[in-house]
C-alpha cells in the first residue's frame, strides 16, 4: 500500500496571513501554496530591461 499525504486546500484570507506572517514568498493556485524563489538584483534587471525592450518594439 502506498503512504497518503493529507492537507487542506487554503482560503484566499488564510494565504493572506501566511504571507503576512512570513518571510518566504508563497504562490496561491486554486486552494495549494507553493513557496517561490528568491528573486535576485541579476534576475530583476534582466526582467525589467526585456521588459522595456518588448515595449520599444510594440512602438515602433
Amino acid at each position: 500500500m502506498e503512504p497518503t499525504t493529507q492537507f487542506r486546500l487554503l482560503t484566499y484570507p488564510d494565504y493572506e496571513t501566511l504571507e503576512q506572517q512570513s518571510d518566504i514568498r508563497y504562490e496561491f493556485d486554486a486552494g495549494q501554496v507553493y513557496a517561490m524563489a528568491g528573486g535576485t538584483f541579476n534576475h530583476n534587471e534582466l526582467v525589467v530591461n526585456t521588459m522595456l525592450a518588448l515595449r520599444d518594439q510594440r512602438k515602433i
